[in-house]
């Protein structure tokens, strides 16, 4: 299915933990394209082709990459999977209390994580796409990709943010090691 010019459903929904079914919900299908159609705002504002790591994840794909998630989505995730790796991630996070007030935006189809090497590094897509029009959530520079999140209901917040090692920091921030 193409959402988009440039993306298909294929590409945003990809992965390569064959183990987990990360089909796709009917339900998200308006927001995947809503994040495609944000895709093809970034690379018209680049100018080059992006290549995408992540768009949207299951529950249990979220939880074995180490996405935010809620106390309740792991106890669902808990309750629903019958062995294997995100039960036993699940149970690892529970045990850590590693778990946060929101899910993560992947898992509402809202978020894509990408490069565009074309262009430059991600630090330097970032600063484009933080200077232009384009109408994101969050962009948040994770040293080796870029985020961006589109969302539907109210006016995107336009945050900026940069992760390293664990924390999130306003703004953009390149590191010394870069």
């Amino acid at each position: 299915m193409i959402l988009s010019p440039h993306f298909s459903l294929a590409a945003l929904s990809w992965t390569g933990h064959r183990e987990i079914d990360n089909t796709v919900p009917p339900a998200l299908l308006p927001a995947l394209i809503r994040t495609a159609r944000g895709l093809e705002h970034v690379r018209i504002l680049l100018g080059v082709p992006v290549i995408v790591l992540s768009g949207y994840r299951c529950a249990a794909l979220n939880c074995i990459v180490g996405g935010s998630m809620t106390r309740a989505s792991l106890e669902v995730l808990l309750r629903t999977q019958g062995g294997g790796p995100a039960l036993a991630t699940a149970i690892q996070r529970m045990r850590e209390r590693k778990y946060q007030e929101t899910d993560s935006q992947h898992m509402r189809a809202e978020a894509c994580d990408f490069i565009a090497p074309r262009y430059g590094s991600p630090f330097n897509v970032c600063r484009l796409l933080e200077a232009s029009d384009l109408l994101f959530d969050q962009l948040i520079f994770e040293q080796g990709w870029v985020h961006a999140s589109f969302i539907r209901i109210g006016d995107p917040r336009h945050t900026v943010l940069t992760y390293k090692d664990g924390i999130y920091s306003a703004g953009l921030t390149r590191s010394i090691n870069l």
